[in-house]
């Protein structure tokens, strides 16, 4: 029986750069090697990814050999400036890249989901209470009671 082959997910507002990184490690990650390189000697059909997916990290080539799992080293982008730097634990609480750059804690591509991100629960619209049932009353019962 083969198994069937990894898939991977990242969320969708996610940086095309920081997307295929997240992909990348995920996939490294699956094919037990330590740098991208090696990823050329894995078994055909062990990972599964959408065209989508190898777009990203075609466009990302000059990126993805720079990337280590063990140690882990990854890829951080500030928000603001868009330069990236390669880290391998936390990240700068401001911008370290651009001199003068006012852009927060870089964002940190981190390993690609297995599962697929789960949907937002809907709103469900609640309904008040209902008053309980009222008997009509006469005038006079409702003075005297």
């Amino acid at each position: 029986m083969s198994k069937e082959p990894a898939t991977f997910f990242t969320p969708d507002e996610a940086d095309p750069l920081l997307a295929a990184v997240s992909i990348a490690l995920a996939l490294m990650k699956v094919a037990k090697v330590d740098r991208w390189e090696q990823m050329a000697q894995i078994e055909p059909g062990l990972v599964a990814i959408s065209s989508e997916q190898q777009h990203l990290l075609a466009a990302a080539g000059n990126v993805l050999g720079y990337l280590r799992r063990n140690p882990t080293v990854t890829v951080a982008k500030c928000p603001r400036c868009g330069l990236i730097s390669f880290v391998a634990s936390s990240v700068p609480a401001k911008c370290t890249l651009t001199r003068g750059c006012t852009g927060g804690r870089a964002v940190k591509a981190t390993e690609a989901s297995r599962r697929p991100v789960p949907k937002a629960p809907r709103k469900t619209r609640t309904t008040a209470p209902k008053a309980p049932a009222v008997q009509p009353q006469t005038l006079d019962e409702a003075v005297q009671g």
